[in-house]
């Protein structure tokens, strides 16, 4: 067994092997994600709806440049769900790579920066979670990667064009998700406090680095002073403590279970410092790492955030470069940086396993089935019971139903009622008003969004009006239905047409 996993990770040893190991398994949950799961969750249906047309910003808690990119590619391959996916995969690949690239000129050992290269094929969150959650999340990731890149060029050799480049990275970091400034300011922070680095960085083309973000960011940044609610904040109560703990729970989390592989492969590593030649670096991670967990500190207590999620700490990805600078120090034996390879080997193989595994397991044991919903099925019905074109105004939760039949009814406006002041623009014609929720046992939804369709969209729709519904089976359910009720009001009312 050992055998054979040593020559995985000889393999996976070089950058040509690392490169295959994550194009093979990226393009294979690709595949998979694309062409099996028939539904898509919250945050990839979210970005269909927002995509419907172009606006400096969208909602307040995260910037618009992933939607932009939807707009963009929708253009090409049409409103589905590889419009969203082929953003986040696309995301996911310049992660990995950015970080290679950054752990060559960090570790100058090719091998090892190959198994960096790698590793997160072992963090859940980044492997599995990622594959049908988040989107802004992904998308900063390689913002992320991409400017610690340019970052420690620079600390080398400070070249103008690579300034210009740090510019227009930052500026897209800051459109990907705000937790951005927070790394920004960590990484700067760890540079300039020491000497070595801050000399070649801190320079006057950063100027120009930082007007360049400035101008990329500005309409954003105008209309989200025109749209931001004002702050709160709050003093250190129990509930603080107890962000405190589920923030280092969370950093575990994140983690795992890679650090316990490298632990357990690794062992003398974690009491061992870097050697001389790599103390700079070493020091440099250490500092960005302390930085980041006081300003979560200060900011779990002094604004009481406890919205510091998991998957919020895509943020500590060079944490594992760090871990392969002690590495590096120990000298560890071939053998056994092999072996770890060929972990890291399995451990992708069990991705892409898994998520097939998934798609025929789930639906026998799940009471919703987020992804399984067979939403061709729904639409058929849906356009079989009257519904034509114009205006479709979808219940949230607990399905995401607004995204996912934008698919199927692209001549038409959906609003979601979890964003209802997102609306795309009118057009001339007149249209059929369609409310749908989801068929739950409380009928929850049907009264909610008459309410919310009479609040934002100017009908005059009476509470009391009964629904209809229609259902399908449930994709690899084994005789499972789901189901949406509905209202169609021909013609359209208010806004809703």
């Amino acid at each position: 067994m050992n055998r054979t996993l040593n020559r995985l990770g000889e393999l996976v040893g070089t950058g040509r092997g690392a490169g295959l190991l994550v194009g093979v398994t990226l393009l294979t949950l690709f595949a998979v994600r694309g062409l099996l799961f028939p539904g898509m969750g919250g945050d990839e249906g979210e970005q269909l709806v927002f995509s419907q047309y172009f606006d400096w910003g969208y909602q307040v808690r995260n910037p618009p440049l992933f939607t932009w990119l939807v707009i963009a590619i929708s253009k090409a391959i049409g409103t589905n769900v590889y419009s969203v996916i082929t953003i986040k995969f696309a995301a996911l690949i310049l992660s990995y790579f950015f970080l290679w690239k950054s752990a060559q000129i960090i570790l100058d050992d090719d091998r090892l920066a190959a198994l960096v290269a790698v590793s997160p094929l072992a963090l859940y969150y980044v492997a599995w979670d990622s594959i049908y959650g988040y989107s802004h999340s992904v998308l900063v990731m390689a913002f992320y990667m991409a400017t610690l890149w340019l970052v420690v060029r620079i600390a080398e050799i400070p070249r103008t064009r690579d300034f210009i480049w740090l510019g227009l990275v930052i500026g897209g970091g800051l459109l990907s998700k705000y937790v951005f400034v927070l790394f920004l300011v960590a990484l700067l922070s760890a540079i300039a406090l020491d000497r070595s680095f801050r000399q070649n960085l801190f320079r006057p083309p950063l100027l120009m680095s930082l007007v360049i973000a400035t101008l990329v960011l500005m309409p954003h940044l105008v209309w989200l002073v025109q749209n931001v609610e004002n702050p709160t904040g709050g003093t250190v109560d129990s509930n603080s403590i107890k962000s405190l703990l589920r923030l280092l729970l969370a950093i575990v989390g994140f983690l795992s279970p890679l650090w316990l592989i490298l632990v357990i492969l690794f062992p003398t590593a974690v009491k061992t410092r870097p050697i001389s030649s790599d103390r700079r670096w070493a020091r440099l991670l250490e500092l960005y790492f302390l930085i980041l967990c006081g300003a979560a500190v200060i900011a779990i207590l002094t604004l009481q955030m406890d919205r510091l999620r998991t998957h919020y700490l895509f943020i500590l990805l060079p944490m594992i470069i760090y871990f392969f600078l002690r590495i590096k120090t120990v000298i560890a034996p071939l053998p056994r940086l092999q072996l770890y390879g060929g972990i890291i080997t399995v451990f992708a193989a069990v991705s892409a396993l898994g998520m097939m595994i998934k798609f025929a397991g789930e639906p026998l044991k799940c009471s919703r089935c987020q992804h399984h919903i067979p939403y061709a099925d729904l639409a058929n019905e849906l356009s079989g019971a009257g519904f034509d074109r114009g205006t479709i105004f979808a219940y949230w939760h607990p399905d995401p139903i607004a995204g996912n039949l934008r698919v199927w009814f692209t001549d038409s406006r959906v609003i979601s009622a979890k964003h209802p002041k997102v609306q795309p623009p009118l057009n001339d014609r007149k249209g059929q008003c369609l409310l749908v929720w989801p068929l739950t046992n409380n009928d929850v939804g049907r009264g909610a969004t008459i309410a919310m369709a009479n609040r934002y969209l100017g009908t005059s729709i009476a509470e009391n009006t009964p629904g209809r519904q229609v259902d399908a089976p449930l994709v690899m359910g084994n005789g499972k239905r789901t189901g949406l009720g509905y209202i169609l009001i021909e013609p359209g009312q208010g806004t809703c047409r």
